[in-house]
């Protein structure tokens, strides 16, 4: 929250750092906060997510760019098509559900 707060702060208007810093907010909790595979556990993510703060603090944006990327292929890969039938279904369970 503390980082967040810093890059808002950088985003007032003449400041040299104000684009970059509104592009560091935008992309943050996407690199950060991504799961590593669909079925990883709270640890897999909790330790994930430690490794990619260390990361970020130390500036290594392109390493968790070339992560995020990777983890998207792996999940396009392993998504299997749905029909809108199923997709409906699915959707209307986690509605009931509450989600």
């Amino acid at each position: 929250m503390r980082e967040h707060a810093r890059l808002f702060r950088l985003t007032t208007p003449g400041n040299p750092c104000e684009s970059t810093a509104q592009t560091a907010m935008a992309i943050m909790e996407h690199l950060l906060l991504q799961i590593p595979h669909p079925k990883a556990k709270t640890r897999e993510c909790n330790d994930a997510l430690k490794r990619r703060w260390e990361s970020w603090k130390a500036g290594d944006i392109y390493e968790l760019l070339s992560e995020a990327k990777a983890i998207q292929g792996n999940l396009e890969q392993s998504r299997p098509e749905m029909t809108d039938e199923a997709l409906a279904k699915v959707f209307n369970r986690l509605m009931i559900s509450g989600k």
